[in-house]
């Protein structure tokens, strides 16, 4: 059963990742001015594998969970809708053509990823890429700094003791730090980029580990904004390729476990989701929700975001407003990143 919601999520990764490379980033990689529907004129070829990924990640979320959003089926120790082996094997034919899919795009990459000016990080300002590896056994966040070293790590059950929030009178999205370095030294960034750090990671995936692309995000000095665009492309192929695994170890026979829907407790559960790190932390009094926080990707890089920016605008002064290159980069920004505010404002 925990497979099987595995899977779902990484149908969602693939979905969202197409989404935001091919129809938000790529037109600017590309020269397509008019975004997605220039890119249709421009490079059809192109098109027609976004769509199709795009596709393919919502149907096995709608084959797991009933609809393409808002799943329905899933529920506490269960699926309400159980899948059988029938769906199984669809989900595993759709994974497959991703994977083949994916990993021509990735082999031909070069020809049009790289943008005329990229965006860097700015220099002053320290940058904390913080990835979960929920691996049996592991269940720790890992902090990593721009040359991925390691510097910090600590537990799920730990995490309230290590993140704080800070709220500001413009915004009602609050700006999560890690309360060791404080803010805004301790402002946070997630989602495929920190994700690369991890060891176990798409970019050690021996398929892709000798490509070009790989190659140069492992030049951690060459790491600039767009490398989170990079990053999704590549997932898109691991998210594929680790589907297949856990199919493998789906046991339909074990679609339920006990659980006690009167008890009392505070729990706290924590994935990658597309955009980065989602946390709820829930208190419950005999079966009922008392009290809960959640944190999602965009949240943890509200500050960051809102940093970005603003080195941008700096930088691209056109008397008192910002040139048309600032804008044009600023735009960038705000799709490579395609915010989700509405969710960070829990």
């Amino acid at each position: 059963m925990r497979h099987l919601r595995e899977i779902q999520v990484l149908g969602e990764w693939i979905n969202s990742h197409a989404l935001t490379y091919f129809f938000l980033s790529m037109p600017d990689f590309v020269g397509a001015s008019s975004g997605i529907f220039d890119l249709i004129r421009s490079h059809p070829e192109i098109a027609r594998e976004a769509f199709a990924l795009r596709d393919a990640g919502l149907n096995i979320v709608r084959i797991l969970g009933g609809r393409t959003s808002h799943p329905v089926t899933t529920g506490i120790g269960r699926f309400h809708a159980e899948p059988d082996a029938q769906a199984l094997a669809e989900i595993r034919s759709i994974a497959t053509d991703v994977k083949e899919r994916s990993l021509r795009l990735i082999a031909q990459s070069e020809a049009f990823h790289v943008p005329s000016k990229k965006i860097p990080f700015p220099a002053e300002q320290q940058i904390n890429f913080v990835a979960y590896d929920g691996e049996p056994a592991k269940d720790t966040f890992c902090v990593y700094d721009q040359e991925g070293n390691l510097g910090v790590s600590f537990g799920r059950a730990e995490f309230l003791d290590n993140v704080s929030e800070l709220r500001a009178e413009w915004t009602l999205a609050k700006f999560p730090y890690l309360s060791r370095f404080g803010f805004p030294a301790g402002i946070m960034l997630v989602g495929p980029l920190s994700r690369s750090f991890q060891e176990n990671g798409f970019l050690y995936d021996p398929d892709v580990s000798g490509l070009d692309l790989v190659g140069m995000l492992r030049d951690r000095k060459s790491i600039t904004l767009e490398s989170y665009d990079a990053c999704r492309l590549l997932e898109i192929f691991w998210a594929a390729k680790r589907i297949l695994r856990l199919l493998d170890e789906v046991d339909l026979s074990q679609m339920r476990a006990d659980v006690d829907l009167t008890a009392s407790g505070q729990g706290i559960g924590v994935l990658e989701a597309p955009r980065g790190i989602l946390m709820h932390s829930y208190l419950i009094n005999q079966g009922k929700t008392e009290r809960m926080r959640l944190m999602v990707a965009t949240q943890f890089n509200n500050a960051s975001i809102n940093l970005l920016l603003r080195d941008l605008a700096e930088k691209h002064p056109d008397g008192d407003s910002i040139s048309p290159e600032g804008e044009k980069l600023i735009s960038r920004c705000v799709r490579i990143f395609n915010p989700c505010l509405s969710c960070a404002t829990h």
